[in-house]
């Protein structure tokens, strides 16, 4: 039952387990199973449950004493629950009135206790408080090998997970998500810059300040993908693998080498620039695939 009911008097209930017990024995299981992943309930419980809150407490606390690593949070879609709530009320509601809203059904029993059918607003406020908001939640779940590399039973166990939790967890997914998106940009921009500096080596009026301006914008969204990256990594202990950190600093490094010959080549800087721009386009379109 949910907080406050009888039910969760019950001592067979696992709200009522002892806590240091209950602990215990999950953190053997992950010691037995050599458990490099666990998945819980987040700290509300999905939507207020007693005992998937316990699920959370008991689980978190059996990852850290087993030494598991990673700890993922199953969360809930708060628009789409406040939405269904919405649309039970509104059943309700033409019910009490007289009207049917599917054409053929019977009344349904208690349908003249009116609001009762449907959610208080009461809920609807607690459940803001339970619940992520779907913009918080990746839109894009990516493939992870999310298991040690040991067996060939390990590289193959692969899940769709979505980290989202409350607090860091939160701000790790919209970094992410932003990741994701912006790579985007780094590779239209520095595409686009590339070709604009190709052809304003061949062609004069092509050339001026707004072309070193654009250059310069684009170069910095690769400065700017790299910090997310770093810190989305930091936040939530994501490993994109070694290549794909290799792309990065390689695109901070091309960079840094364009700035250096730019004098040397002063007389084809245009098309230094050109080729420059082309290859940090190239590696992110590879990060891209490798994400």
């Amino acid at each position: 039952g949910m907080a406050g009911e009888e039910s969760n008097n019950n001592p067979a209930c696992f709200w009522q387990a002892d806590f240091e017990e209950a602990v215990e024995r999950v953190a053997r299981i992950l010691v037995e199973e050599s458990a490099d992943v666990l998945t819980v309930y987040d700290d509300h419980g999905g939507y207020g449950h007693p005992d998937h809150i316990q699920v959370h407490r008991v689980g978190v606390d059996a990852a850290r004493r087993a030494g598991v690593g990673k700890v993922f949070y199953a969360t809930m879609n708060r628009t789409q629950i406040l939405r269904q709530m919405a649309e039970v009320e509104s059943f309700a509601e033409a019910m009490e009135e007289g009207h049917h809203p599917c054409s053929g059904c019977e009344p349904l029993p208690g349908a003249q206790a009116g609001r009762h059918a449907g959610p208080h607003q009461s809920d609807h406020r607690r459940l803001l408080l339970w619940l992520h908001d779907r913009r918080a939640i990746r839109r894009r779940i990516r493939y992870r090998v999310v298991c040690g590399p040991r067996t060939t039973a390990h590289r193959r166990i692969c899940r769709r997970l979505v980290q989202v939790s409350s607090g860091s967890g939160l701000v790790a997914a919209s970094l992410a998500g932003f990741h994701d998106w912006f790579s985007w940009v780094v590779m239209l921009a520095n595409a686009a810059a590339g070709g604009w500096a190709l052809g304003a080596h061949f062609r004069p009026r092509l050339r001026g300040w707004p072309l070193w301006a654009f250059i310069a914008v684009a170069q910095c969204t690769v400065f700017a993908q790299v910090i997310v990256g770093v810190v989305y990594e930091n936040r939530s202990g994501a490993d994109p693998g070694d290549l794909h950190r290799l792309y990065g600093f390689a695109a901070i490094a091309a960079v840094a080498i364009v700035y250096a010959y730019r004098m040397q080549l002063a007389h084809r800087r245009e098309l230094l620039y050109a080729g420059g721009s082309f290859f940090l386009a190239g590696l992110a379109i590879r990060a891209m695939i490798l994400s």
